[in-house]
């Protein structure tokens, strides 16, 4: 059973964590009946915008580490959703979507706009778009000098 939470943790990761998982959730059971994840989604969706491309370009594209990008293409490319399209006698994976690909996509396209409008509302777009900044900021964590 889920409850509303009412308290933050001092953690500040404990709180992003629980953010994000919930965020995915809420994504998941709304494309669910797509047949797809938020990560999968989000493969196919980027996969479509530059198509085609290598994995190391995708991966750097969308953030994903290759081992998880990886794990998600396999079953995509099972599926039929994404072609290997790598000539013989180059080592690099060259991937682009099937044409079955961006038919499966498009009706989950819709379901993910009304998500993202259902979070708009919730949440609210200055709000949203604040957040969108601190969270840019603390993904560069690592690569900043002096914190």
């Amino acid at each position: 059973m889920k409850y509303k939470s009412s308290e933050s943790s001092v953690c500040h990761c404990v709180n992003l964590r629980r953010a994000s998982r919930s965020l995915t959730e809420y994504y998941d059971s709304v494309l669910k009946p797509y047949g797809f994840t938020v990560c999968q989604y989000s493969i196919m969706r980027n996969l479509q915008r530059i198509e085609p491309c290598s994995v190391t370009e995708l991966s750097a594209i969308i953030r994903l580490d290759r081992t998880t990008l990886v794990r998600n293409l396999k079953l995509l490319i099972q599926k039929g959703l994404i072609l290997d399209k790598t000539p013989e006698n180059q080592r690099a994976r060259i991937l682009c979507l099937s044409q079955q690909g961006n038919e499966f996509l498009m009706p989950a396209v819709f379901a993910w706009e009304k998500a993202q409008q259902k979070i708009e509302r919730y949440v609210g777009i200055k709000e949203l778009s604040y957040l969108e900044e601190i969270l840019l900021k603390i993904e560069n964590l690592n690569t900043e000098e002096d914190i």
